[in-house]
C-alpha cells in the first residue's frame, strides 16, 4: 500500500477541494441556465396567455355580431310583417270598393 505522508495528502485534499468547488461553481452555471430557460418558457407562456386574452375578446366580438346581426334580421321580419299586413288592408279596402261599386 501507497503511504501518503502528511505534506502529499494536505495537496490532494486541497486538489479535491478545488475540485469540488470547481464542479459546484459548474452547477451554480448550469443552474443559472435552467433559470433563464424557465425564464424563456415563462415569457412564452405569458405570450400563450396574452393570444388566449385576444382570441377571447375576437370570439366575444363575433357574438356581439351574431347577436346584432339576430336583431337586424328580427327587425326586417317584423318590418316585412307589418307591410304585409299593411298591403293586405289595402288590397282588401280597393276589392271592397272595386265590389261597392
Amino acid at each position: 500500500m501507497v503511504e501518503l505522508n502528511k505534506e502529499r495528502f494536505e495537496v490532494l485534499l486541497e486538489e479535491m477541494r478545488s475540485n469540488f468547488k470547481l464542479v459546484f461553481e459548474k452547477f451554480d452555471i448550469i443552474d443559472g441556465k435552467f433559470d433563464a430557460i424557465d425564464n424563456k418558457f415563462d415569457a412564452i407562456d405569458r405570450r400563450f396567455d396574452l393570444v388566449d386574452r385576444r382570441f377571447d375578446l375576437v370570439d366575444r366580438r363575433f357574438d356581439l355580431m351574431d347577436r346584432k346581426i339576430d336583431n337586424v334580421h328580427d327587425s326586417l321580419k317584423r318590418e316585412i310583417k307589418t307591410s304585409n299586413t299593411i298591403l293586405d288592408y289595402k288590397i282588401e279596402e280597393h276589392l271592397r270598393v272595386a265590389h261597392a261599386s
